[in-house]
């Protein structure tokens, strides 16, 4: 079955391709400025530790139906965990 409309998808680190789901993020970038990416993201394993996603490679990716319309990709600086339930 085709994937139809925009969507978004999370990878980091040593964490398995399915292991998040983002329910939001926000990009802020100009010219000959670092990026900020920050992204919200739940995960329905409750046991993913920081470990797997802190000071890792990231990389956010942007789809429309099937095609990739962007990657933005950096490192994790910063994580927490909200709450869970």
């Amino acid at each position: 079955m085709p994937l139809n409309g925009t969507r978004f998808t999370f990878a980091t680190g040593t964490a398995p391709r399915d292991t998040f789901a983002v329910t939001s993020f926000h990009l802020s970038q100009c010219y000959s400025e670092l990026f900020t990416l920050n992204v919200v993201l739940v995960s329905s394993d409750p046991a993913v530790g920081f470990d797997k996603v802190l000071d890792e490679m990231a990389t956010l990716t942007i789809w429309q139906g099937e095609e990739i319309k962007r990657r933005v990709r950096g490192i994790v600086t910063f994580c927490e965990q909200g709450d869970t339930g």
